[in-house]
């Protein structure tokens, strides 16, 4: 195998903990640490990419297709959650939903990030080949997403969230910005920490982005 891993993460309930198996860079098997001390496995894809924890619900990026029942197809590229006590050790997965789809959804083309802070999920992804940054929370119908505006045509990475609190690290670069750091705030308002010495002065130039028929 390549790797054998752990990880313990904060609930809303205390703390769980997770055993992961990697065969290879695109496998993985993925157990529940039981009261007990016992293993009890999570019934995914072995192509899954688990990402995290949010409150009681297990977050995972799908590699390829999955129908794990009931007439139910979740698409490759998408973030899903299940509930994580109530799967484990189940022959099939329970409470599973759609997170974020970006094969149906409108505000982007893929993902490229996950993470989880106490309160939220950010995504970075990309949409138009263009950087963008989503906070997800959950509501009474599913699911609330807001796009957090950083600049525009560039690349957006998220550096940093943690479990203590509703904020992000996020890094914006482009073709006339050098790499800046931003902290995104709990509102979704951002403010500028720290960024590299401009190599030139990109005040003459603009980038702009345009479409056009094959």
């Amino acid at each position: 195998d390549m790797a054998v891993g752990a990880m313990t993460e904060s609930t809303g309930d205390g703390t769980v903990s997770l055993v992961s198996r990697r065969p290879d860079f695109y496998t993985e098997q993925n157990w529940l640490v039981t009261e007990a001390g016992e293993l009890a496995e999570l019934p995914l894809p072995i192509d899954v990419n688990v990402q995290g924890v949010y409150g009681n619900q297990l977050l995972a990026l799908m590699r390829s297709d999955w129908s794990p029942g009931k007439g139910q197809t979740f698409a490759a590229g998408s973030l899903i959650a299940i509930d994580l006590v109530e799967s484990a050790g189940a022959e099939l997965a329970s409470g599973i939903s759609t997170v974020l789809d970006p094969s149906r959804d409108d505000r982007l083309d893929a993902i490229n990030q996950v993470a989880i802070s106490s309160d939220s999920i950010f995504v970075s992804g990309l949409k138009d080949v263009s950087g963008i940054l989503l906070k997800i929370t959950p509501n009474d119908i599913g699911w609330f997403y807001s796009q957090i505006s950083l600049p525009e045509n560039g690349a957006i990475s998220i550096v940093s969230t943690d479990d203590a609190s509703d904020r992000a690290i996020a890094r914006f670069q482009s073709f006339l910005s050098p790499p800046s750091l931003y902290l995104i705030d709990s509102d979704g308002g951002f403010s500028l920490i720290k960024s590299l010495q401009a190599s030139f002065d990109a005040s003459p130039y603009v980038t702009e982005q345009h479409f056009a028929e094959s």
